[in-house]
């Protein structure tokens, strides 16, 4: 059970932006260009999210805080605005992504 419970955290944080992919892919080949650039952003930015503040990432190694999502812009700027400023990017791109999708498109 410990192992199954490991592997399911490990391949939870990359399992939406992997289905935003997939998604993406899908609306490219319906035809829906808007909303598949939108999702794919997205899902590259939930993928850098990720890669960036995982646990032991090299990019937080040498911060000295326990949480480096929860960090003070006067301690470390660049890392406040990536924590901050990936996920609110990542989630309107999404919202904007889907509303793309159901908007009807003009055929020319």
């Amino acid at each position: 059970m410990d192992r199954a419970a490991y592997y399911f955290w490990t391949i939870w944080p990359w399992l939406y932006p992997g289905i935003w992919a997939i998604l993406a892919g899908f609306a490219f080949v319906r035809g829906r260009r808007s909303s598949a650039v939108m999702l794919f952003l997205s899902a590259a930015m939930g993928i850098l999210h990720q890669s960036l503040f995982y646990y032991g990432s090299p990019f937080t190694k040498d911060w000295e805080t326990d949480s480096p999502l929860n960090v003070a812009f006067s301690y470390h700027p660049l890392g406040f605005i990536l924590a901050n400023g990936l996920p609110i990017g990542r989630d309107l791109l999404l919202l904007a992504a889907y509303a793309a999708f159901f908007k009807k498109e003009k055929r020319a």
